[in-house]
Formats: structure tokens, sequence, C-alpha cells
């Protein structure tokens, strides 16, 4: 991963939840080609987003 790619996820880290689901999306629709996800680029995207949910509810739980 370069430099800008990880600049760019440091920042969207930083962001509150509503803006990072608005940010996706937006990152989504710009997406080369015809802005179409075949469905094992869904599957995956879900992964990646049930995985992430995940964690942040074990920190959560951590916490308290």
């Amino acid at each position: 991963m370069n430099a800008p790619v990880r600049q760019l996820l440091d920042l969207f880290d930083a962001l509150p939840e509503p803006d990072k689901r608005s940010a996706a999306t937006e990152i989504i629709r710009r997406m080369p080609g015809d802005g179409e996800l075949t469905a094992d680029d869904h599957d995956a995207l879900t992964d990646e987003l049930f995985a992430a949910l995940d964690a942040e509810e074990a920190n959560r739980d951590a916490v308290r």
C-alpha cells in the first residue's frame, strides 16, 4: 500500500461513523468502470464490513 492510500485510510479511520458510511459510499460510486460491483466484490466488501463491526463491538466490550 502506498503512502497516499495509507494517509487516506488514516483520515477515514478518524471520521465519525456516519461520515465513514458516506465516504465509503462515495468511494464505491467513483470506482472505475461502470460502477457496478460483481457478486464477488459485494461478498468481499460485506465480509470486511462485518469483520470491522465485530472488531468495534469487541473493543467496546473490552472497555466496559
